[in-house]
């Protein structure tokens, strides 16, 4: 069992509680809260990640699952923790929206990308905000956008996802609607 205090916490949101591992530290671990719908999404991602992982998917934008384990504080899963290159833990697309570095062109293309990846891989997500996704910042190279969290498919007809052109069109419609509503500058471009 892995023993976790709270000087660990990373972040806390209305599903569950990551921690930084404290033996691995290029893994965080996620906790439920005990907010109702947690355990059902949590599922539906975890699934989610499994049909990633057979159809071997690069998960270069993700944050890769990596697991369960027993923890002090009940089950985690464990996911890759995305750190900049500094070995800071990378920091939010809000958080930089907010300070404004890197450049605002800059954190567009790197959204952008990730939308590309999304699409490309026909990657459903439920929630593309931008607490979920990190913006990986590198001395050598652009920022690089990594989805975190909200990789799910909440319809009622998760079915339809095993035809692949159905997939790709139902994850670039989400993409679209996610950044439209973000800012009209990361709108998804219409022609992709």
């Amino acid at each position: 069992m892995i023993e976790l205090q709270e000087d660990l916490l990373i972040a806390s949101g209305r599903d569950c509680r990551c921690y930084r591992h404290p033996h691995a530290p290029e893994e965080c671990l996620k906790i439920l809260t005990g907010h109702p719908g947690a355990k059902r999404r949590n599922f539906r991602e975890i699934c989610a990640y499994r049909a990633l992982h057979s159809r071997h998917i690069d998960p270069s934008h993700l944050a890769d699952h990596l697991g369960k384990v027993h923890t002090s504080l009940g089950k985690a899963d464990r996911y890759q923790l995305i750190r900049d290159s500094n070995g800071q833990i990378s920091k939010s697309l809000r958080h930089y929206l907010k300070t404004g570095q890197p450049e605002r062109s800059q954190l567009i293309s790197a959204t952008h990308l990730l939308a590309d990846y999304l699409v490309q891989n026909a990657i459903i997500t439920s929630d593309l905000n931008p607490e979920n996704i990190l913006i990986q910042l590198s001395e050598n190279t652009p920022p690089k956008a990594i989805l975190i969290d909200g990789i799910s498919d909440k319809s009622y007809l998760p079915v339809l996802n095993i035809f692949p052109s159905l997939r790709r069109k139902r994850a670039l419609k989400r993409v679209r609607h996610s950044l439209g509503k973000l800012d009209p500058a990361f709108h998804y471009p219409a022609n992709s």
